[in-house]
């Protein structure tokens, strides 16, 4: 594609996401700059590439305009929505994700429940963070981290049978995890 076709905008996408795999992120970066905002935000996968190559290259104000432009564009996309409420928890703007996770707050996919869990600890509200974690490991969460912050959790709050209960199943199941 790219010797065919080298300044077509998808050959050029694909050479960025490619330096951005090799480890020259900030060169992937500057080619995605110059690509058309057009083309960025014409679909998913684009946007979530051009944004990935910012983030990677320190430029996260970046990252979270590309994003919220195409999640603006396209609200009922739940994969850039939570790509977005990710990138605003690593800027520590746990509102804003908050606010991008107000669309899927009834979601009921371990993936959202466990990002707006992420949240609501980020924004120290730590009991909406446990019902979200609680809803996450209903959802079939394999994520041993949620247990174990569960079990922590009960073990915290007294419920002491039931937070030894959930670290023996984490040690029965996951015995790396307590490490």
């Amino acid at each position: 594609l790219l010797a065919k076709a080298p300044n077509a905008p998808i050959a050029l996408f694909y050479k960025a996401i490619l330096l951005g795999a090799h480890n020259n992120s900030k060169e992937g970066w500057r080619i995605a700059q110059s690509l058309p905002k057009e083309f960025i935000q014409s679909e998913a996968r684009f946007a979530i590439g051009t944004a990935q190559l910012a983030a990677v290259s320190g430029n996260m104000e970046s990252a979270n305009s590309v994003l919220s432009t195409f999640v603006g564009n396209n609200p009922t996309q739940q994969g850039p929505r939570l790509r977005l409420a990710a990138i605003r928890l690593k800027m520590n703007n746990a509102k804003g994700a908050l606010e991008t996770l107000a669309p899927v707050m009834n979601a009921t996919d371990a993936t959202s429940l466990e990002m707006i869990a992420a949240a609501y600890e980020q924004a120290n509200q730590h009991e909406n963070a446990v019902a979200y974690l609680r809803k996450a490991e209903a959802a079939g969460s394999k994520n041993g981290n949620l247990k174990y912050q569960l079990a922590m959790d009960d073990l915290q709050k007294g419920n002491t049978a039931k937070g030894m209960q959930g670290m023996i199943d984490i040690i029965n199941n996951e015995p790396g995890q307590l490490t």
